[in-house]
């Protein structure tokens, strides 16, 4: 689809009323300016030729070919369908003139020109010689499509005459001016096509045919006319090419008013030399691309030689070559520094230009002054583009703009390289970023320096991917950029420290809440389970302290993980002291326990116990003195709920000095004991001597001796009890026991004592004869 709408003959040349020239300046720059082939070379086909002789008949056929696929143009299927309808330019059969001006196909067509794009315009124009048009008329549209054309196709009717070399004097005359100082041809292409030619058996149809033709009505000799040898001499010398082709008739049925273009109402001969002409025209290989001057211009270019061209025929009376020439140098000269300029700026934004890196301002400048350079050398090397007077001042003048354009790359590159700059340090900021996470930053400080030495290389890559220099080390912007970078490591290290240091504090705060659970004030535990839960708790502190890292680390060395067990070892010492001041004020409570209650049982000092009973009062209250200190302990130390302290120091050094108090015990009870036998013997010994010692009076009284010899026994009887009662008020919670030392040491005292009563008795009946 056009943005004309659909493609069609565009009329861009109108031969108004008056027999003046109107541009049709609105519909060319729709075709010739869009942007799909506005810069491609442009290939410009024109049929020119008398009225009625067929022209846009034969450019539809063009078109056909054109659009058919590449496939199909090595072949005759390009041609269509026998029952097709031939479209495209406007055309009818008849005697009156369909065409009118020039007519320009409204789509330039791209196809490949030795493997190069390029744009083909086809040109219709407006038949010469007809009723309706003057001989200027007729001059002017001829000219025009000449000069526009790369390839003119001089459209005639039976045969070459002579009037038609005639009309192509004028262009003899401008390529003679323009062929001056140089060899190469004004005109490239031109192809007398020769239309229904009747002599085949003289010529044959086709190109070989025409070149026939064509060399006989070109020929040269003595006998012709010096104005006519001119001309032939000139056509060859101004055209690079000249060739001719004699086309058959195409059947009496074109000229029928129903007639469609269909071929099957054309002849074959015609079809088959369709097949011939039209591929050796635009085959890849066969188009030939516009050249002014010998300089190949674009579609865009051709749209200001038709406004040149259109305006100097606008004129009174018809150009002069010399105008033609002066005009055509003047628009080549425009297009020479349009390219120029364009290739400057080409040129600088395929090197400087936005979406290029930042580069050093003098490798830019450098950049500059070789383009500016190039494009002088450039344009110097054209030729014909003007006076030199002209040349020199447009390209002066371009270059005085292009020292101006180069302060937009200049700034240009300096925005370029801030945004390089800023994106280089959030590509740092960024790589941190994607490690802390949000997070504070708190690494190990190896793994910091790995972090920063990662992010820098990441800023110094995405700052190398918008910065081209012949040598970085030496970029000053990318060395005070890597300067910044790497002072960024002093606050990375302070800000480390800092939170590391914090949350050192924080799992020092949460060892100190987890001992304290355990260790408080008045409270003690056993010195292993202190130490599990100094374990415990130190686990969890730097498990909180790891937690907090950003990133896990591999270094088995860690000076704030050190810093911290230092500080909690330095925190549990308190701990322990305290808890071992604690453990000797239960041990002191729990032997003051024990020796209240041992005082509580043994009652007055001079009292005693029984071994066994001695053993069973201490175990009792030495029982009583490990549950008095197990109750001063804290329990849920014990992780398991178990207060199993067997391996407990202060309870074995508590069991120690109640056993020791106890081994002291043992023999203040036996010294009593023993004490109480010799009290409870004395007693004995009192009462026997009491009863059995015989005063003054009694020895003189024999009847005394023999009252004290009948009841002896009876006396040693009531002593005995009297030192029983004694000795059981000594003994505390006294009960017989056949085991019991003490009472068997009594009784053998008591005995041995008896037998001592006894024997200065028995001495005094032997004396008294009783």
């Amino acid at each position: 689809m056009s943005s004309l709408g659909e493609a069609k003959g565009v009329e861009v040349v109108k031969v108004t009323d008056d027999h003046t020239y109107q541009l049709n300046e609105d519909a060319l720059r729709m075709i010739l300016l869009r942007d799909e082939v506005k810069d491609l070379p442009v290939v410009v086909v024109s049929v020119a030729g008398v009225y009625r002789g067929g022209k846009s008949f034969l450019l539809d056929f063009f078109l056909r070919y054109l659009k058919a696929p590449p496939s199909s143009r090595d072949s005759a299927a390009w041609l269509g369908q026998e029952d097709e309808p031939l479209t495209g330019f406007i055309w009818r059969a008849g005697c009156d003139r369909q065409t009118t001006g020039i007519v320009l196909w409204s789509e330039p067509i791209v196809t490949r020109f030795n493997d190069q794009k390029v744009a083909v315009v086809l040109m219709d124009t407006q038949g010469t010689f007809d009723n309706s048009s003057t001989v200027r008329d007729s001059s002017t549209i001829f000219a025009l499509s000449t000069l526009l054309s790369s390839i003119q196709i001089y459209n005639l009717k039976e045969n070459i005459k002579e009037d038609d070399l005639q009309h192509l004097h004028l262009f003899t005359e401008y390529g003679r001016l323009a062929c001056d100082d140089d060899d190469e041809a004004a005109f490239q292409v031109l192809m007398f096509l020769v239309r229904d030619w009747a002599y085949p058996y003289q010529h044959a149809f086709g190109a070989e045919g025409g070149e026939e033709l064509l060399i006989k009505r070109l020929q040269i000799t003595n006998n012709q006319h010096a104005e006519l040898r001119e001309l032939r001499e000139r056509i060859r010398s101004c055209f690079k090419s000249v060739s001719c082709f004699l086309m058959p008739h195409p059947g009496f049925v074109v000229s029928e008013q129903n007639f469609n273009g269909q071929l099957a109402d054309i002849r074959i001969e015609f079809k088959e030399a369709l097949r011939d002409l039209v591929p050796s025209m635009f085959g890849s290989r066969n188009l030939v691309p516009k050249k002014i001057n010998g300089h190949q211009i674009k579609t865009r270019d051709l749209f200001d030689f038709f406004k040149t061209y259109v305006n100097i025929y606008n004129s009174e009376e018809l150009p002069t070559p010399v105008t033609i020439l002066k005009a055509t140098s003047e628009v080549a000269l425009i297009s020479a520094i349009r390219d120029a300029r364009e290739q400057y700026e080409k040129r600088m934004e395929m090197n400087a230009g936005a979406k290029q890196p930042s580069v050093p301002d003098n490798v830019l400048e450098d950049q500059h002054k070789r383009t500016v350079l190039i494009i002088r050398q450039s344009f110097e090397s054209k030729k014909r583009i003007g006076s030199q007077k002209d040349a020199k001042e447009h390209i002066e003048k371009l270059i005085t703009e292009l020292e101006a354009r180069l302060q937009h790359y200049l700034t240009l590159n300096k925005a370029k390289l801030q945004k390089a700059v800023v994106d280089a340090k959030q590509a740092y900021d960024d790589a941190v970023q994607k490690v802390t996470k949000g997070e504070p930053l708190c690494l190990h400080p190896l793994d910091l320096d790995s972090l920063h030495n990662k992010a820098v290389d990441a800023a110094a890559d995405l700052f190398d991917n918008n910065r081209r220099t012949p040598d970085k080390e030496s970029d000053p912007e990318r060395i005070s950029l890597m300067k910044h970078l790497e002072g960024n490591i002093k606050d990375l290290r302070l800000k480390n420290d800092y939170n590391n240091k914090v949350f050192i504090s924080e799992a020092r705060k949460v060892y100190e809440t987890l001992m304290q659970k355990h260790v408080w004030m008045g409270s003690c535990v056993s010195d292993e389970l202190l130490q599990n839960c100094h374990r415990n708790a130190l686990k969890k502190a730097i498990g909180i302290l790891k937690s907090h890292r950003n990133i896990p680390t591999n270094h088995s060395e860690d000076k704030y993980i050190s810093s911290l067990q230092e500080s909690i070892v330095e925190e549990f010492q308190k701990f322990r002291s305290a808890n071992n001041n604690a453990n000797k004020i239960a041990i002191q409570e729990a032997v003051y326990s024990y020796n209240n209650h041992m005082t509580s049982a043994w009652g007055p000092p001079s009292s005693c116990f029984h071994p066994q009973d001695l053993t069973k009062i201490h175990e009792t209250n030495k029982a009583l003195a490990l549950t008095e200190f197990h109750n001063s302990r804290n329990t849920t130390a014990d992780d398991d709920g178990d207060d199993d302290d067997d391996g407990d120091v202060n309870k074995q050094k508590l069991v120690e000095l109640l056993n020791r108090r106890y081994s002291e015990l043992k023999e203040i009870n036996s010294a009593s004991n023993d004490m109480a036998v010799a009290d409870s013997y004395r007693e004995y010994c009192r009462y026997m001597d009491g009863k059995c010692k015989p005063s003054v009076l009694s020895i003189l009284i024999v009847p005394w001796l023999v009252k004290v010899i009948r009841r002896l026994p009876d006396y040693h009887k009531e002593g005995k009890n009297a030192a029983w009662d004694y000795f059981r008020s000594k003994r505390r919670n006294y009960s017989y026991r056949s085991d019991d030392s003490y009472r068997t040491d009594l009784e053998s005292k008591l005995e041995d004592g008896f037998h001592e009563y006894c024997h200065p008795l028995n001495a005094l009946t032997r004396e008294f004869g009783i």
